[in-house]
């Protein structure tokens, strides 16, 4: 999660649930192409409030490292 994240900007809570996942699912799109390894997909953390709901997600700090690298990804 974000450190800079003290509470909810939805309802203001600051209780969250954090977890991991692969960035595609059986049938969803590849959301972070050219960010994983060789045969390793890149992964998302996903945070939940416990209140209200909002999720918010997150890349990993290893798939952010390669942005700078990856052609499929340019700065605006």
């Amino acid at each position: 999660m974000n450190a800079k994240t003290k509470s909810c900007p939805e309802c203001g809570c600051a209780t969250f649930c954090p977890t991991s996942a692969n960035v595609v699912g059986g049938h969803g799109p590849y959301f972070l192409p050219g960010l994983g390894g060789f045969l390793r997909m890149a992964r998302f953390q996903i945070v939940v409030c416990g209140d209200c709901g909002l999720m918010r997600f997150y890349a990993e700090p290893d798939a952010v490292a390669k942005l700078p690298r990856a052609r499929q990804w340019k700065r605006l």
